[in-house]
Formats: C-alpha cells, structure tokens, sequence
C-alpha cells in the first residue's frame, strides 16, 4: 500500500509536534513537511504535491480560508480543516467546506490529545479517498426538471442521510425543491454539536422550502426540512413528532442515519422515501434495509457523483437500494415520486 502524504499546516508548534507524533510510525503515512503560515502552505502544496492537507484555518499571513481557495484554483486536493473548539468558528469552517474543503475535526484540549490520536489518521485516511473535484462541481450541476403538480396533500416523508460531501451535496439539493414540496424532510448530516446550526442558517437562505434545527416534539410540516442539530440522534414517535437524543453513538456518530430511518420506517411504513448520500462508513445500511422491509422507497446517490462513495455504496451493495441515480436526478426522482402519488 502505498502511503498517504500529508502535509501538516499549524501556526502552533506543540499542535504540529502532536500531529506529527500521531502518524510517525504509522506506514499508512509519509509526512511530506510543515507549514507554520499561509504563505509557507501554499508554496509548500505546490512544490511537495501532497495527497491531503492538514489546514488550521488562523494563520499569519495568509488565512487558512484564502490558503484553502488558492489551492482549490490551482491544484485541488484533498483538504482536512482543524478547526477550534469555539462555536464563533463555526461559521469560518462551515465556509470551508463550502469552497471544497472535504471535512474537519475540532482541536483538542490538552486533556482530549489521547482521543485525538485515535481520530486524527481516520480522518486523514477518509479525506484522502475524497473525490476532490466533485466538490467544485457540484455548483455546475443543470437545474432540476420542470415544474411537477402536487397533490394537495400527502402522507409520505422523506428522510435525507450525508456525511463527507454531505454540506456541499445538501447545498444543491435542498434549494432545488419548490417551496409547495408535499411532504417534511428529515436531514442527518453528520456534523459535530454546534456547528449545526450555522449550516442551517446558510442552508435556509439558500432554499424555497423552509429549512429549520429540529426540535423535540415538533409537528412535521409539508414543505420543511427538519435538520438533526449536532450530537443528538432524531426520531419519530407514533404521533409523527420528533424527539431528539443523546442515546450513546450509533456506527461511531451522533446523529446516525440509521436512528432516524429505522424509527421513521416504522411509522410511515410504505410512506418513507429515503435518500443516502455521499459519505464514509455504512450508518444508513440499517436503516435502509428497515425501509425497504417496510415498502418504502431508497435512493442512494451514485458513484458518479459521490464525494466520497462509502455511505450510498454500502446501501446498495446490501440490496436495499430501488434506485442508484447521480445527486443532479435525485430532486426530479422525488418529485416525480410524490407527484404521481394519489392519497
């Protein structure tokens, strides 16, 4: 196998010795240098060409986010945000991933360097098989087709699971939906506690529907999309309300994608459409399998289209995908889905 090679860029000197000592020895790794500021990483992405980048995005001399959209011109690659605990950075990270960044992880406390050191190569292993120039092409995609007629009324729900790629994938889907969309959605992007509500506030500015943070006992509404908030799991109970956990991690992460699938099947039964995207690892394989039992519909996106082909691949090769179909043709599916439904 060959080694991944990174390039590690922190204004810090203890975060880059620990870093460094997270992959030394490691022989998944080959660490290609340092950067101590914006100006350093940029000549040192293109000189030594590694195959992920490591970017704090509070740098001397050039920003991390200026850093992240020079390369994204010149030469993509696959970029790993470090960003800090503060909820004030949420924002600054969420405009990470917007220009192409494949994912992030918080820095951590002193006390949290042994939990770092286990998450830390994951991370980087992940954002190395990210197919980097999905990102920026996403925004290329063609509208979505013509205008479909609804029924006045519907019984289904429709229940969305992301997580790398997801942000980006989620920007293009959700605005393309009319604002008379017949029935709530459910979205499970895997994203850390407070960050969740930053990606909803761009997300709801950006769309036609409504698009709010879920909260417990909220009645679902047609024509809204119901974001899980960061750490905790979103249900549905038998009177179509949701509930919201800190139940311990399903498949490593919370919120999971099978929670909310597997209690929505069992409510909506064949009313359920669910839509796996891009991501790495097989939470929503489960809940999937649950769907389909329960004679609901899934969509999982394509290779085609997948930042990283992990989530949807593992529902498919299960057998519990209907259809696999590139994100661009996901909101027409639907659409025609729900506008051929008689209640």
């Amino acid at each position: 196998m060959t080694p991944v090679r990174v390039l590690i860029v922190d204004d810090s000197a203890f975060m880059r010795m620990q870093f460094r000592s997270f992959l030394e020895g490691d022989n998944r790794f080959q660490i290609l240098g340092e950067a101590r500021d914006g100006e350093e990483a940029l000549k040192m992405a293109q000189e030594l060409k590694p195959d992920v980048i490591t970017l704090d995005l509070e740098l001397p001399k050039k920003n991390g986010i200026e850093v992240l959209r020079q390369i994204m011109q010149t030469r993509p690659v696959p970029i790993l945000i470090v960003s800090s605990h503060a909820k004030e950075n949420a924002q600054i990270t969420l405009d990470a991933l917007q220009l192409g960044a494949v994912d992030f992880i918080t820095k951590p406390a002193a006390t949290q360097m042994n939990e770092m050191r286990e998450i830390f190569p994951v991370k980087l292993l992940q954002a190395a098989q990210a197919k980097i120039w999905r990102l920026s092409s996403l925004i290329k995609l063609p509208p979505p087709p013509s205008k479909f007629h609804f029924p006045l009324k519907s019984s289904r729900l429709v229940v969305i699971g992301a997580s790398i790629g997801g942000p980006q994938a989620l920007r293009y889907l959700i605005p393309q939906l009319p604002s008379d969309f017949p029935a709530p959605i459910l979205v499970v992007q895997h994203l850390p506690k407070g960050y969740s509500s930053k990606f909803i506030e761009g997300l709801a500015k950006e769309s036609k529907i409504l698009v709010k943070e879920a909260a417990p006992f909220m009645s679902l509404q047609s024509g809204t999309a119901y974001i899980a908030p960061g750490g905790k799991h979103l249900a549905v109970n038998s009177q179509r309300k949701l509930i919201l956990t800190e139940d311990p991690p399903v498949n490593s992460v919370r919120p999971s994608v099978d929670v909310t699938l597997v209690s929505s099947s069992r409510i909506f039964k064949k009313d359920l459409i669910a839509i796996i995207l891009t991501g790495m690892g097989k939470d929503g394989t489960k809940g999937a399998i649950e769907v389909k039992m329960a004679g609901g519909i899934v969509i999982a996106e394509s290779e085609a289209s997948c930042v990283v082909y992990g989530m949807s691949k593992s529902v498919i090769e299960a057998g519990a995908c209907d259809i696999a179909l590139p994100l661009e043709k996901i909101s027409g599916f639907v659409m025609e889905k729900l506008a051929c439904q008689t209640d």
